[in-house]
């Protein structure tokens, strides 16, 4: 949750009254200095989850999977205790931001592994998948926490707050942490065997002469080896050499470099992070508590892709519904009250918000 959480709350903060006055984004010399000033804030989150995942694997690897996760929640909590506590200071948010995402970064890479390594071979893809959902769950909670705040939170309690409830999913993390067990795999790595059996013993919940734990204990003690055998003592940049200078290893990396490089392309992260913003220049150009109806946009966004984990068969129905839908279903411009240039965004909002009432309402059939 914690990614989800931290990247989705401050997108709904930045569009705020009350967070403009105190930063002074009000003030801006003109539009496109206020979206620099609300993109740098968003996306400083980002940059720190870059070079805390580009870290993340050497700590893994020194520290082990448990303590790197405990480092990176210490590092979350440091960086939302800077966010909440800038208070107009734009350096002290950007920082913080920046150290949340240090701990975030750590997070979305020694999560998953560490739930691999620990879990049964029988449901190891379906947890390691729950981390997707986890992360869809917290930024739906994130814009529900916006859209609460903003209603019933005055003045400068409608951003700190949020800031601030940042923090919870990391404090969850340290205090779970504590009373997880270390990953079998890694102690193994390290040569602590009887430590790495007694924890498999605890997390099977079997005995320890128990065929089912000593046949995957077997397996893991083969991988190791094959893998020591292959590695003979390489380095990482032996690694690296051969993972780009062998054509089949290298087409292998490629490839899921452009497959995420795609993924982004598809516009799925952008519009979490800015989808206040956008919904803020969709909405009907009379405002009309336009933060307000901006925030229960997104809330009601973020619930659209949540709402999909927990019935597989509404995607199938939805897309049946939305093959007919047209893109652009405003009217010409001299017959609306819509602005010419703004068509194609109450075109966009109008294919939002029947997505969301298709979701929302009952099927009859």
């Amino acid at each position: 949750m914690l990614f989800g959480m931290d990247s989705s709350i401050i997108s709904g903060v930045v569009v705020l009254p009350a967070f403009k006055t105190r930063f002074g984004l009000d003030g801006a010399a003109n539009a496109a200095a206020l979206a620099n000033l609300q993109a740098n804030i968003v996306s400083t989150l980002q940059a720190g989850c870059f070079a805390g995942a580009i870290i993340a694997g050497f700590m893994a690897d020194r520290l082990g999977r448990r303590m790197s996760l405990l480092v990176a929640g210490a590092v979350v909590v440091v960086g939302v205790l800077l966010q909440f506590n800038a208070w107009g200071h734009l350096a002290a948010l950007y920082v913080g931001r920046f150290i949340a995402g240090l701990g975030v970064g750590v997070c979305s890479v020694v999560t998953p592994l560490y739930t691999s390594e620990n879990v049964p071979r029988a449901i190891r893809g379906l947890l390691t998948g729950t981390y997707q959902f986890f992360i869809v769950l917290g930024g739906m909670l994130a814009y529900w926490i916006n859209y609460g705040a903003s209603l019933h939170l005055p003045g400068d309690s409608s951003w700190v707050v949020p800031l601030a409830v940042q923090g919870i999913p990391a404090v969850l993390l340290l205090v779970c942490m504590f009373f997880c067990n270390e990953s079998p795999r890694w102690l193994m790595k390290q040569d602590r065997w009887e430590e790495a059996k007694a924890v498999l013993v605890k997390v099977r919940m079997l005995p320890a002469n128990h065929e089912y734990v000593e046949a995957e204990f077997g397996e893991m003690v083969t991988q190791l080896e094959n893998e020591r055998a292959l590695m003979q003592g390489a380095g990482f940049m032996d690694l690296m050499r051969e993972m780009w200078l062998i054509p089949g290893n290298r087409r292998r990396a490629i490839t899921v470099v452009i497959l995420m490089i795609c993924q982004q392309m598809t516009g799925t992260n952008a519009i979490n992070n800015y989808a206040p913003l956008i919904f803020a220049v969709s909405c009907n150009p009379i405002p009309f508590r336009c933060t307000t109806n901006t925030t229960r946009l997104e809330s009601w966004y973020q619930w659209s892709q949540y709402w999909p984990f927990r019935h597989g068969n509404l995607w199938n129905r939805q897309m049946r519904q939305l093959r007919h839908l047209p893109l652009i279903p405003c009217r010409h411009p001299r017959t609306t009250s819509i602005p010419p240039l703004d068509c194609n965004r109450a075109g966009l909002l109008h294919v939002v918000h029947r997505t969301l009432h298709s979701h929302l309402t009952p099927s009859k059939g």
